[in-house]
């Protein structure tokens, strides 16, 4: 059977918690609840601003990103901390590197390491089985300095513990999702940037669509085009990295944060869409331009992301 997993997660309050918090996994064709963590629940204190003079910081626990690995498990991960949640719902392994500041994204590699968008500091850092780095890329170091925001810190900073660090996201490209395409090549996104790829042995930007507002989890087509969340005009672009090429779709979206290909056979040119601020999830038919199914995850849960699972990935 099929399935979609998605985030749950918010900053706002009630009375200090929310009433669900953490990850879901619904049946895709009935939308049944088939698994859950709940973080608050595991001990997992809420997310939280915490304002400070330089900016603020990221405090409790928010999910952005999830991952069905090969062992059964799913891999959430948190702004501050990466968490690894067995078949029942219980956490069976934390990891809160010194690194982590606005975590966005942790994902197992084809080499079996972990690739870490670092979003607060505006890094990628990889890390072997053992969490060690084996690979830091500082954006800034590798962009026009013209691109910068108006407002920068400077990387002295990152000789601390970044973990503590205040920042403010508009004052930063706020690198936010980032995937292997083949074995040196990185696609990534920055809100405040663009859409890029980038070769991981020299660190240098291959090329970039920049003309664009606002822009999450971008994904490669077998074309060689890009389809990409442009968040901030609430709409999904395709582009070949000089000019947007199409628009898949711009209709009652509000700050959609992902778009990706359902596999195949199940696919048939149908998407799964993180439509983050509806709070919601759906199945797209991108040739008779309509809905399949969609997936109302209830109010304040602002799906960062969501996966279409099938075979052995799904508990459905």
């Amino acid at each position: 059977m099929a399935s979609i997993l998605a985030p749950v997660a918010e900053y706002a309050y009630k009375d200090g918690a929310l009433d669900f918090y953490g990850a879901v996994e619904l049946d895709a064709s009935t939308g049944e609840v088939v698994w859950s963590f709940d973080s608050v629940a595991a001990g997992f204190p809420v997310a939280r601003l915490e304002e400070t003079q330089r900016g603020v910081k990221h405090r409790g626990f928010r999910p952005c990103s999830v991952e069905r690995l090969d062992d059964g498990q799913t891999l959430v991960s948190g702004f501050r901390a990466v968490v690894w949640v067995d078949e029942t719902g219980a956490v069976t392994r934390v990891e809160d590197h010194e690194q982590f500041n606005g975590v966005h994204e942790a994902q197992v590699t084809a080499r079996g390491t972990y690739l870490v968008t670092v979003t607060g500091m505006d890094m990628l850092v990889e890390f072997d089985t053992d969490w060690n780095v084996v690979w830091t890329w500082r954006m800034w170091e590798h962009v026009p300095e013209e691109t910068r925001p108006p407002e920068y810190y400077p990387p002295m900073f990152l000789d601390a513990d970044v973990r503590e660090m205040a920042f403010h996201p508009d004052a930063r490209y706020h690198l936010n999702y980032a995937t292997y395409v083949d074995e040196e090549t990185i696609l990534a996104s920055a809100l405040n940037y663009g859409v890029f790829y980038l070769d991981r042995t020299t660190g240098t930007v291959q090329s970039a669509m920049t003309d664009l507002d606002e822009t999450h989890n971008p994904v490669e087509l077998p074309d060689g085009g890009v389809v990409v969340c442009e968040s901030g005009r609430d709409r999904i672009v395709e582009t070949d990295m000089s000019e947007v090429t199409g628009v898949l779709l711009d209709d009652d979206l509000s700050f959609v944060k992902d778009a990706d290909p359902v596999p195949e056979p199940d696919g048939a040119d149908t998407w799964l869409i993180a439509d983050t601020n509806n709070d919601r999830v759906f199945l797209w038919d991108r040739a008779r331009r309509e809905t399949v199914r969609e997936f109302d995850l209830g109010d304040g849960a602002k799906p960062y992301e969501a996966d279409y699972l099938t075979g052995d990935d799904s508990l459905a």
